[in-house]
């Protein structure tokens, strides 16, 4: 059996053609894996398979493949955007509220305590409250592996009773890997530029008339993650910035 740790601090173990992983919401994670099985799945988009759960660690397959982070191909992004816009008819498994939202993120702006981050909650707070829907939570492309076969297999998610659910949260976490190049940033599984990506999903967004909610949820979520990155703050101050810079341009 080979261990080894996450981006996300979760820990691993690797035996044969399975793969335990420990983590805070283990039994939310495999709960959600298993709920969207049975739900209306796009093409070639399907969910990592779990054999067994407890609140600690599930059992789950192991899959072999590589990051979307690492994907040239924009097929994934159209793949990815239709199952979104798939879950978005489908009832939130949460009971939170959008208030609850607001205060989740509220929080991390009085943990940090940066006047950039303050000003993105003000946006966020004016800004009329996302439909909620069932979603992944943290579907950004290094949460996606791609199978030889051209599979896209989803893991990771993040959902719980107390966490808010949209669609439009989905897409924002797509442009958080897309339009802010997060990974690369942080070195946080590196990959490919994903500007054809971010091109492809520019597109559908505002096709569909939903790129500024877009922007503003990615800029909620760069709020969020900003706790985790304290020793790189300008970083995640200048991403913020620039998304700003963007919607008050559009709007």
């Amino acid at each position: 059996m080979r261990d080894f740790i996450g981006a996300s601090g979760a820990h691993f173990e690797h035996n044969g053609q399975t793969l335990i992983k420990r983590c805070p919401n283990a039994f939310e994670q495999a709960s959600w894996l298993r709920t969207a099985s049975i739900l209306p799945l796009e093409e070639g988009v399907r969910c990592v398979q779990v054999y067994a759960a407890d609140a600690d660690a599930y059992l789950m397959e192991h899959i072999t493949g590589h990051l979307g982070t690492e994907e040239p191909s924009t097929n994934i992004t159209d793949r990815l955007y239709a199952q979104i816009n798939r879950w978005r008819y489908i009832p939130p498994t949460s009971n939170a509220t959008w208030d609850n939202y607001l205060e989740r993120v509220k929080h991390h702006c009085i943990t940090v305590q940066s006047a950039t981050l303050w000003d993105a909650y003000s946006v966020l707070a004016a800004h009329k409250p996302f439909m909620p829907s069932f979603n992944h939570g943290d579907l950004t492309y290094e949460n996606v592996l791609i199978q030889s076969d051209n599979t896209l297999v989803l893991i990771d998610p993040n959902s719980a009773p107390n966490i808010y659910q949209s669609f439009i949260l989905d897409y924002g976490k797509m442009l958080q890997s897309t339009h802010t190049a997060y990974h690369n940033t942080f070195k946080s599984n590196i990959g490919n530029n994903l500007d054809m990506q971010d091109a492809t999903l520019t597109r559908l967004l505002k096709q569909d008339g939903h790129y500024e909610d877009a922007l503003i949820a990615c800029l909620s979520h760069i709020i969020r993650l900003a706790k985790y990155r304290l020793d790189e703050i300008n970083k995640v101050e200048a991403l913020a910035s620039a998304l700003m810079k963007e919607l008050q341009c559009i709007s």
